[in-house]
């Protein structure tokens, strides 16, 4: 599968924010669930199918992040930048 990881340290109180150039799946996932996801296993996470630009996803505890973006299975190419924005 092709996408796009970010990593962050991020406590509750900051914001996530994620700009994309098309609406694509945006996962905000520990490392466990980030190690699930790559091989394709079932994983938690906090966000979902993004429509809208940017989006902010708040942390629920202190962690070193992994945000995964992806379109799906479906065809083209990802672009996205991701800012952190401390509480």
């Amino acid at each position: 599968m092709n996408y796009l990881v970010f990593e962050v340290d991020a406590y509750p109180a900051d914001t996530i924010k994620v700009n994309l150039e098309q609406q694509a799946n945006v996962r905000l996932m520990d490392y466990a669930n980030y190690q699930r996801y790559k091989l394709g296993q079932t994983n938690d996470f906090v966000g979902g199918h993004v429509t809208k630009t940017p989006f902010l996803i708040k942390p629920t505890k202190f962690a070193h992040w992994y945000v995964v973006i992806d379109l799906g299975g479906a065809a083209g190419s990802l672009k996205a930048d991701v800012e952190l924005i401390k509480g």
